[in-house]
């Protein structure tokens, strides 16, 4: 059961929503109910049509039998139309479809397209700030103090040199291992 809709989903983002079927047309019946897909297969010696509906956001694959007397026309659906259709069917179920460097036209939450974008135009608005317009007393850095790159920080008067911390280390592994010979000396002699 959950195979078949692995392999939807697989297909889809293969090939994305505006991989185009062969053949899709738009069956519009005599009640006035219209259906986009393609001819999978005729039956009845061509009295039925089983079509395959053309509903990408749907995870399942879809198929419809349609009987011939109920149909009123038969259309193939233009390119153009079909890829409006699409992005109208995924705006109603809350997807946009966005250009993507891997797949075009992906479809992807509303919500966070509105995220992306306000998260894009805060990031550029703190790019277009001067450095020091916001070091008024009060709010935070937004830049970096200047000075040349390959100077190293000051060291604060209180806190110890990384050799004297290295060294600091060294000694108390130093005392350990003595520690350690010296309990092992004298289990062994003992």
């Amino acid at each position: 059961m959950m195979l078949p809709a692995v392999i939807v989903l697989l297909a889809q983002v293969t090939q994305g929503p505006e991989a185009e079927p062969p053949n899709t047309y738009v069956f519009h019946l005599e009640d006035g109910k219209k259906y986009y897909g393609t001819v999978v297969k005729e039956e009845r010696g061509g009295d039925l049509l089983v079509i395959e509906l053309d509903e990408p956001w749907k995870t399942r694959l879809e198929k419809k039998t349609i009987n011939r007397s109920e149909l009123k026309s038969q259309v193939r659906e233009l390119k153009g139309a079909r890829r409006k259709r699409i992005e109208e069917g995924f705006q109603e179920r809350g997807f946009t479809l966005v250009d993507t460097p891997a797949q075009p036209r992906l479809p992807i939450p509303t919500e966070q397209v509105v995220l992306a974008e306000r998260a894009r135009a805060m990031a550029l608005a703190l790019e277009e700030t001067p450095p020091g317009a916001s070091d008024a007393p009060g709010q935070p850095l937004t830049h970096p103090p200047a000075g040349p790159p390959d100077q190293t920080p000051p060291v604060e008067p209180g806190s110890p040199s990384p050799g004297a911390r290295w060294g600091l280390a060294a000694l108390l592994t130093l005392g350990a291992l003595v520690i350690v010979g010296i309990v092992l000396k004298t289990m062994v002699l003992a």
